[in-house]
């Protein structure tokens, strides 16, 4: 992973610059929150589901 960008001075203060990664990422994360809101999940609820000890826990008797 390359080390951050040095800060850049603007009107608003010292900023990190925004790269193409930066974007990717927000769109990435833009998706994610649209199909977990048109689906009923949460991040809990999928590594929950996909967790085999939780699974299978509860059929063992």
């Amino acid at each position: 992973m390359p080390s951050p960008p040095d800060p850049v001075e603007t009107r608003n203060g010292r900023q990190q610059k925004k790269r193409a990664v930066w974007g990717q990422r927000q769109d990435a994360i833009a998706v994610m929150n649209q199909l977990a809101a048109r689906f009923g999940l949460t991040p809990v609820d999928g590594a929950a589901s996909a967790s085999p000890d939780r699974a299978t826990s509860s059929t063992r008797s």
